[in-house]
């Protein structure tokens, strides 16, 4: 395994701990509505989002927005740095 390889979510070490996914409350979307993104977590566990996978709600752009801002401890597997892909469901 290399440094800074994209691995896959269920190989991190310890699992991925999010440190923040704040989503600003949406006007006009209603309670149990959801929205699923594929989000990208860097080494130093910085989030950058990728695209939306369901999003019946319409919600979806203000959480690919929300995501930018996103935190996780950084994914490790063999006790280096990684990055990798998750998915990520949000429910209002």
């Amino acid at each position: 395994m290399q440094k800074g390889q994209i691995v896959p979510d269920y190989n991190v070490e310890g699992g991925l701990k999010p440190l923040n996914l704040a989503v600003p409350p949406q006007t006009g979307v209603p309670s149990g509505s959801f929205v699923t993104v594929i989000i990208k977590i860097g080494e130093d566990g910085g989030v950058t989002p990728d695209r939306i996978l369901l999003d019946p709600s319409g919600a979806g752009p203000a959480v690919m927005d929300a995501a930018k801002a996103w935190k996780f401890n950084p994914p490790t597997v063999k006790g280096k740095t990684v990055q990798t892909s998750v998915s990520v469901k949000i429910t209002f």
